[in-house]
Formats: C-alpha cells, sequence, structure tokens
C-alpha cells in the first residue's frame, strides 16, 4: 500500500502529532519528505510532498501561511506538519482553508526532532517503493515467460484472473470479447451479451469513457469495483482490458498486475495486428484481382476464396465514397489522412461485424468496400451504413455516399459489380435526396439518365431548352429554373407544385408566366412538359 498522511499518523514516528485540520485528505499518499525553512517555498512544493517546517519564516505573516496552503493544494502536495513555537496559535482562516481544501495541518510537539520524524517516515516510503518494484519485475517475469511460451490472449486472461481472482475480459477496440476469465461463482451476464451472430460484447454502460479511459479504479453501483486499461499500439488503441472485483480486492499491487498484464496484451495485439494486416493485404490483392478481371476462371477464384476464408456466394457490394475528399483533406498531411482513412476502416469493422459475418471490408483511396452477405437485406445494410456515417460525421465532420451493387452469384461478376456500385455512388452524388445509401436495382431510369448525360446529343437537347431560363435567373437573381423544375418533378400539377416551394398559388402563376415569355413554352402542354421533365433529369447527371 502507498503511505498516506492517515497511516503515517498511525505510526511511531508521529506519536504526540496532532491533526488539526484537513481531515478529509488523510488518504493523500506521501511519496517524499521535506524541510524548508525559506520565506518563499511555493517553488519548491511537489506532488505528494509532505512539507515540514518550523514557520519561522512567515512566522508573523497570515497572508504568507494562506498562500503555503493554497500552494500545497495547487501543487498536489500530501500536507504540511510544523511546530507551532514561532507561529503560536494557528489563525481560524488558516485551519478553515485547510478544511475547505483537504490539506492536512498536523502539529508536532516542540520537544520532538523533525529527524525523529523524516528517517522512519522516508525508510517507510523507501521500503514501500522497493516492495513495489520486486512486486512489478516478479510480474514482469511471468508475464514474459507465458509470451516466450507462446501465450495467448486467453493465457494472459487466465493468468491474471487466478492471481487476483477477479474476473478478466480483454476486448478489441470495438468492445467484442477476445478472452476472459471468470474468477467469481456468478455469470458474466452483467458484463457481456450475444449480438445473436456469434460476437459477444460489452454492454453498452461499459463503454463509457470515465470506465474505460486512464486505467484507474471505479466504484461500481452494486458495490463490487473495476479497473479498465486501454491497450494501444503505436499511438493507437487495439482494445481493452476489463477487471472486476468485490470492494477492496483491487488492492494498488493488484492494480500493478493488471497493468503488466496489460502491457502483454499489447504484445499480444502486436502480433496479432501483424498477421492482420498480411492477411488484409492478401485479401486486399484477391479483391482488386477480382474486379480488374485477373482471375483466370470461376473454379480458381473460388479455390483463392477458400484459401481466404471468405463466405459462400452470393453477395452484395457495397461502395461508399468521401463526399469532397479534396476540401476534406486540405491542409492535412499524409499521415494524417491515412490515420483517419484506418479509423474509418474500423469503424465500418466494428459497426457492420455486430449484426453481420461479413468477410470482406477494404479501402482504396477514398473509396471503402464492404461484401455484405445475402442474409443482409436492403433496410439492414441502410441501417448500418447510416450508423457508420452518423459516427463519421460527428468524429471527423465529414459525410459519405455509398452505392450498392445487385447481388453477385458468381465471381465473374465482380468487375460488373464494380461498376454497378460505382454507378450507385455517381447518381446518389448527383441526387439531392439526403439519403446515403443507393441501390443500383432501384437506379434503373437514374442509369439512363446518366448515360444519356454523358452523351453530346443528349447534353445538347437539354441545353437547348434550359439555357435561356438559366441565362436569364443568372443575369436577374431569379429563381424560375427551380420553379420550373419543381414543375416538372409534379407532373405539371399547380398545387403540389406551390405547396413544395411554399408559394402562393398566384405567386406561382406569375412565376410561370414569366417563363412562358421568356422561354416560348406552352406550360399546359404535357409534351412539352415531359421535354422538360427529361431536360432537368439530364442537366443534373451532366459532368
Amino acid at each position: 500500500m502507498t503511505v498516506t498522511v492517515r497511516e503515517a499518523l498511525r505510526s511511531k514516528a508521529f506519536n504526540g502529532c496532532s491533526l488539526i485540520a484537513g481531515e478529509a485528505g488523510l488518504d493523500r499518499p506521501i511519496s517524499c519528505v521535506d524541510e524548508m525553512e525559506v520565506p518563499n517555498i511555493l517553488p519548491w512544493l511537489k506532488k505528494d510532498e509532505l512539507l515540514i517546517t518550523t514557520g519561522y519564516a512567515v512566522k508573523d505573516d497570515e497572508g504568507a501561511l494562506l498562500g503555503i496552503i493554497q500552494g500545497l493544494y495547487d501543487a498536489g502536495s500530501s500536507g504540511i506538519a510544523l511546530k507551532t513555537r514561532f507561529i503560536g496559535n494557528i489563525p481560524p482562516s488558516i485551519t478553515e482553508l485547510a478544511d475547505r481544501l483537504e490539506i492536512p495541518i498536523i502539529v508536532i510537539p516542540p520537544e520532538l526532532p523533525f529527524i525523529d520524524i523524516i528517517h522512519p517516515l522516508m525508510k517507510q516510503i523507501v521500503d514501500e517503493q522497493n516492495m513495489k518494484l520486486e512486486f512489478t519485475e516478479q510480474m514482469n517475469e511471468r508475464f514474459l515467460n507465458l509470451q516466450i511460451e507462446g501465450g495467448s490472449f486467453d493465457s494472459i486472461c487466465s493468468m491474471l484472473g487466478s492471481l487476483i481472482q477477479c474476473d478478466v475480459l480483454i476486448t478489441y477496440r470495438n468492445f467484442e470479447v477476445i478472452s476472459s476469465y471468470q474468477a467469481s461463482q456468478g455469470s458474466m451476464s452483467g458484463w457481456i451479451e450475444d449480438n445473436g451472430t456469434g460476437g459477444v460484447f460489452l454492454k453498452d454502460f461499459l463503454k463509457d469513457p470515465q470506465f474505460c479511459q486512464g486505467g484507474r479504479l471505479v466504484r461500481l453501483e452494486d458495490g463490487g469495483e473495476m479497473m479498465a486499461c486501454m491497450i494501444n499500439v503505436k499511438g493507437k488503441c487495439r482494445g481493452y482490458m476489463y477487471v472486476m472485483g468485490r470492494s477492496g480486492q483491487l488492492t494498488e499491487m493488484m492494480q500493478i498486475a493488471v497493468r503488466q498484464a496489460s502491457v502483454y496484451a499489447a504484445l499480444e495485439f502486436s502480433g496479432k495486428g501483424l498477421a492482420e494486416e498480411r492477411e488484409f493485404h492478401q485479401d486486399t490483392g484477391f479483391f482488386l484481382d477480382l474486379i480488374n478481371e485477373n482471375t483466370l476462371s470461376e473454379d480458381e477464384a473460388q479455390k483463392r476464396a477458400r484459401g481466404h476464408g471468405w463466405a459462400v456466394l452470393p453477395c452484395r457490394m457495397t461502395i461508399s465514397d468521401i463526399d469532397d475528399f479534396e476540401s476534406f483533406a486540405e491542409g492535412k498531411s499524409e499521415q494524417e489522412i491515412q490515420n483517419i482513412k484506418d479509423d474509418i476502416l474500423e469503424e465500418y469493422k466494428s459497426v457492420i461485424k455486430k449484426k453481420f459475418h461479413v468477410f470482406f471490408v477494404t479501402n482504396l483511396s477514398d473509396r471503402f468496400y464492404c461484401l455484405f452477405p445475402q442474409s443482409a437485406d436492403k433496410f439492414q445494410i441502410t441501417d448500418l451504413i447510416g450508423e457508420i456515417c452518423i459516427r463519421l460525421k460527428k468524429k471527423f465532420m465529414l459525410t459519405m455516399t455509398t452505392g450498392a451493387s445487385n447481388m453477385i452469384e458468381q465471381f465473374s461478376r465482380f468487375a460488373e459489380a464494380h461498376e454497378e456500385g460505382k454507378t450507385a455512388v455517381e447518381i446518389g452524388k448527383k441526387e439531392r435526396s439526403g439519403r446515403s445509401v443507393f441501390f443500383i436495382d432501384d437506379l434503373a431510369l437514374e442509369s439512363v439518365f446518366l448515360e444519356m448525360g454523358r452523351q453530346e446529343y443528349f447534353r445538347n437537347f437539354s441545353s437547348s431548352l434550359l439555357k435561356p431560363l438559366e441565362e436569364y435567373d443568372r443575369g436577374h437573381e431569379s429563381r424560375l429554373m427551380e420553379t420550373l423544375e419543381m414543375l416538372t418533378e409534379k407532373a405539371g400539377a399547380r398545387k403540389e407544385t406551390a405547396d413544395a416551394l411554399f408559394l402562393h398559388r398566384n405567386t406561382l402563376l406569375y412565376r410561370l408566366s414569366q417563363i412562358e415569355e421568356i422561354t416560348g413554352f406552352n406550360l399546359n402542354d404535357h409534351e412539352v412538359i415531359l421535354k422538360l421533365t427529361i431536360a432537368f433529369k439530364i442537366r443534373r447527371f451532366v459532368f
């Protein structure tokens, strides 16, 4: 245990000493002791330091003594022990401040030499530090031997749990449980839950940052206690270690063991990360071969898929494209951009893996690819991609557009599905619907207009009909193009158009008469409305 002010007062060294203020701070730790008699001691105050003094330098200055109490608090010091021969009775203002700031004030008897306090107290502190160091070395040796013998997450959990007799969980950064050790007789149902697809995850309340960051002890409502350590590899979070026990069970020594175990869990994550990275590059290479039609035959593709552990077909390919990537990347270094892409990929895996066994997720440039099994319907895909978009908007202030292919029945259709996904993304970026996912099989008409927009004949057709009105709007800062486009979307219906634009009917009729005067169109002619509808659709997809 760390030496505290409370424990120091109980020792023989402090016989005859009395606490006169700051009782609430008795559990402040003491890691060093210093004796000072200079007028301005504030610059020398240190964290967890017990200051011993006669106060001679401030004997006639109540304000200076108040400043010392405040300085002890600001520095995170343990407290102050003093003789009052020179100061006399401690003024109420001093004890009141000490009580408020929880800074213990200890009065030392005049006949007790400082050395009789300092020497045994320092010995106690040094002995405690030596004991911690020895225990740390023992833990390090045990976990190192475990690692040398081919340790795993299971063996780390088992060794730590049996050593401290607490429940232990190790999770990925998305809180999916990798390994666990149960020391208690009850179940772990209060900590974990099955998502129904074979994955086990921590319950939501344990994902609170106050629990999973900082490696500190947290008291739980049921009277138990918990410690969680973030496991970092190369400065990035890879997972978490959770330890749950009864009240008072996670002593300081046990907390040292938890931290040592988390270090070796980080080594395991590092090794696992290298293997996953190698597997990721192999999977991505196979995917590139498929979409670039580099695979020789369907049989060869099936063999390679089995070798990579891919699920059987059919599946659906989604492509998510970062909107306005150039603006998003502006001012960021290549490393910053790559880190963000890595985080986006992790968000994809984290969200989707909770619902489906997705056998492939990757990114190429600023696009992110996912293969969904046939069991994932359109509503589920839309919900999952929507959740990812919400996270990315909150975390990085970016948006994405996602296109989904038709179902892929054979590996030979991957290249075609890739084009379908890209086409759906392209249409999605042109559409102003507010949706985040666009399925190509729902975009048959839009695909026709997209293709028409690529051809000069149809571009000229659209421009010849709409250019006069477009130029008028530009010159007069009017919004007649918007009015006409809405009229075509409402198939020429005046009332629906006025309602959609929040216009009074007379205002709409005035605008329509302006449009007819400028263009010569008869907006009561359904053939004209049809032509204009086609022209606007083509215009939307003109590059």
